[in-house]
């Protein structure tokens, strides 16, 4: 394994993209869902083809697309709560 070497895994990259731009609020929800498949897609596909590296991208990527979806989820229904409470909703 080289850390030069190009990563042919498309999806593993795309998992990363996608968790990365899932840190935004609100955005997280979907983005982060998409950025955990993508993760899923790329690990498979690396356990297919350990050639074509990414399993750290496929991996941070469902680690971070989780943990986003995740808070963006409890922070939604945080403040969904917080208004009823107002008697907003």
């Amino acid at each position: 394994m080289s850390l030069l070497a190009p990563i042919a895994n498309s999806q593993a990259k795309q998992a990363w993209k996608f968790a990365c731009w899932a840190l935004i609020p609100f955005l997280g929800l979907p983005l982060g869902l998409i950025a955990f498949i993508y993760g899923a897609i790329g690990w498979r596909r690396y356990l297919k083809k350990p050639e074509d590296l990414g399993i750290r991208h496929a991996i941070g990527g469902m680690l971070l697309g989780a943990s986003t979806c995740i808070s963006n989820l409890l922070g939604i229904l945080s403040i969904l709560l917080g208004l009823r409470d107002l008697g907003v909703v």
